[in-house]
């Protein structure tokens, strides 16, 4: 199964004087996440064959709040849930739905699979750390 690619865009949340983000220009998701600063993460991925199951990411990361938006350009649907799913297992998302997740304690950020209708096709995510 080929990797999802994963872009990640760093932000803090404080107040005052902002840190400086460029060094984590083209970082990985685990560079970023071993961050003394990172409380929020965000990135991109795009399923490569419709069909198949993907992670959104390899790395585990312990989040509490989780923002899904389909791309606005995606041909079909995406689909998440559990790395069994596929285009049966749930309505999915049309481009520009967007879904939110807010368990009641963290769970992992790799335990959420996508996949899609048509291949290429992705989603940009939003999350809280635990």
């Amino acid at each position: 199964m080929p990797a999802l690619t994963t872009n990640v865009t760093r932000l803090g949340l404080y107040g005052g004087a902002r840190p400086d983000y460029g060094a984590f220009t083209g970082k990985t998701l685990a560079e970023v996440n071993s961050s003394e600063f990172s409380v929020m993460i965000s990135g991109q991925g795009q399923c490569h064959v419709a069909g198949v199951a993907e992670q959104i990411s390899v790395a585990t990361i312990k989040i509490r709040k989780l923002k899904i938006v389909a791309q606005e350009d995606n041909a079909g649907q995406v689909y998440l849930g559990a790395s069994d799913v596929d285009n049966t297992v749930n309505d999915g998302l049309k481009p520009g739905e967007i879904l939110i997740i807010e368990p009641l304690e963290y769970f992992d950020l790799n335990e959420v699979f996508l996949d899609v209708d048509t291949s290429g096709d992705g989603l940009d995510y939003y999350a809280f750390k635990a």
